[in-house]
């Protein structure tokens, strides 16, 4: 008991990784899994079997350092069968997640000294619907946000305690960063920033300039070794190839595009407010309430004592989540990059927005709305947590009371619902009860339902056969991505849907013959 007083944080660790360990397996397969693993599988014969195809590799300007990580584990134990690698794949990505939220708790008890404010930290990062979900299928926005989370504590601890060891520890986490999406390179300038922030602040201290010079070399000597030294792409050619990379991803080549209020638009061709919208739309109110209020306090307090303004720690800290969640979306805006998939790209500003909304709340339980603050912010988590379990394991579909209290199917016909195709294995295994048949003939409006087959037994496999055409097969299934509307015209016949909200976002249909 004492130990669960003192160290709350593994309490939770703990409480949701057993959740995980025996929800694991509900959620299918998403749409990019197999290429993501594919990354970590090329990567790993390069290093180790010489295997020069990774240099010309289509994906080779994606860093491969976390989906190493995963191949390594999957090697290490042995797994043969997709089902098990996927599965393994889905519980260890999500274990991080959960480690970078006890490093969240331990950022906001090093900030505030207050265990609720971590408490309710650690459960509005791991409580949010999409990005909980996403936390088991999603190997790169996700780890990415992740790794986002372990360098603000490591920024913290290396500004407060100002050893040389802490910046290159710092530099270690920020290589991860950059390596799994190139983005992260904006972090570097940040701690720069800082750094510069501190010799003005502390010019007048003897030796600082120095010490400040030094640890400013550290990190980004450090940075950039790591850097090289986890991503095998930069190991031959290493400029001409980061400016490759760079290029490809600030205007990434993909031609689809988006269900966005109702039309299907060009991903190239996405508005501004994209990104906005679809942060505004997908986070639960209470949590944007508390956020945009501790942006708003923050930046008032700012620029009401702009010379004097508090830089120590806490100053420090929520300066530096501030440039997190504003920099990326104008950095979208001004390099025009191409947008799809809601937001996910930006999973990472959500920490920042997290840590925000926690200045605002520790402002709040320091006045006479105290009772009131937790009390409003325990409620939003329990009913975030209600809809979690309601909609589970198809709660990686949220939207909050801007969009949900529409009619019946709006969100289907207005924005995107299960763009990955996750849903498909539990269509799956639905028919498969519906239908007894030794075997079904199955077609599809999305290829990734093969692999969501590969999720299941090998009995229930064995009774499906994919087909090219609806008219070959017995049952149509769909998720209605780039087709929002209905399927009434196409001689088939409705036999079950998954609703969330009541959106239709899977359908299977049995095929008129």
């Amino acid at each position: 008991m004492t130990f669960v007083k003192k160290y709350p944080e593994y309490l939770l660790f703990i409480l949701f990784a057993l959740i995980g360990v025996f929800t694991a397996n509900s959620y299918g397969f998403a749409w990019d899994e197999y290429e993501q693993r594919n990354i970590g599988v090329i990567c790993y014969n390069y290093i180790f079997n010489n295997d020069q195809y990774y240099l010309e590799y289509v994906a080779r300007d994606h860093g491969a350092v976390f989906e190493m990580f995963l191949y390594i584990i999957e090697k290490i134990t042995g797994l043969t069968t997709n089902r098990d690698i996927y599965h393994c794949r889905h519980l260890v990505s999500h274990l991080v997640f959960l480690i970078s939220a006890v490093c969240l708790y331990k950022l906001i008890f090093l900030m505030y000294q207050n265990k609720k404010l971590a408490i309710l930290g650690f459960l509005m990062l791991v409580i949010h619907p999409t990005i909980y979900a996403h936390s088991f299928f999603n190997s790169k926005d996700v780890p990415f946000l992740s790794l986002f989370i372990i360098c603000f504590y490591q920024f913290a601890l290396a500004f407060r305690d100002k050893k040389h060891i802490q910046f290159i520890w710092l530099a270690l986490f920020t290589s991860f960063v950059i390596n799994i999406r190139l983005m992260g390179i904006l972090f570097v300038g940040f701690v720069i920033f800082f750094l510069a922030l501190d010799f003005i602040t502390h010019r007048k201290e003897k030796g600082i300039l120095k010490k400040l010079i030094l640890q400013t070399l550290l990190y980004l000597f450090f940075t950039i070794i790591f850097t090289i030294a986890t991503w095998p792409l930069l190991w031959y050619d290493l400029i001409d190839n980061f400016i490759y990379t760079f290029k490809n991803l600030s205007q990434y080549p993909w031609g689809g595009s988006n269900l966005f209020k109702g039309e299907i638009i060009d991903a190239t061709k996405i508005g501004w407010d994209y990104i906005p919208t679809w942060f505004c739309i997908n986070t639960p109110i209470i949590f944007l309430i508390l956020g945009f209020s501790g942006i708003l306090l923050f930046t008032i307090r700012l620029l009401k004592n702009l010379k004097n303004f508090d830089l120590k720690s806490i100053g420090k800290n929520n300066l530096l989540f501030l440039f997190s969640f504003v920099a990326p979306i104008l950095s979208i805006i001004v390099l025009k990059s191409v947008l799809y998939d809601t937001w996910r790209h930006l999973f990472y500003i959500y920490p920042s927005f997290v840590l925000l909304g926690i200045y605002f709340l520790n402002y709040c339980i320091n006045s006479k709305f105290k009772k009131t603050a937790y009390t409003v912010t325990t409620v939003s988590i329990i009913s975030v947590s209600v809809y979690i379990i309601t909609y589970f394991p198809f709660h990686h579909v949220y939207f909050n009371q801007f969009i949900s209290l529409n009619g019946e199917d709006y969100i289907r016909k207005n924005y995107e619902m299960d763009y990955w195709g996750v849903s498909y294995n539990k269509a799956l295994e639905a028919l498969l009860e519906i239908d007894s048949s030794e075997v079904i003939k199955i077609s599809s409006d999305n290829p990734v339902i093969i692999a969501n087959a590969d999720m299941l037994t090998d009995e229930q496999h064995k009774r499906i056969l994919f087909v090219d055409s609806i008219h070959k097969s017995d049952y149509f299934i769909v998720t209605y991505r780039w087709h929002p509307k209905d399927y009434d015209t196409l001689g088939v016949k409705e036999v079950k849907s998954f609703y969330v909200l009541k959106s239709k976002i899977n359908s299977i249909y049995k095929v008129k013959k």
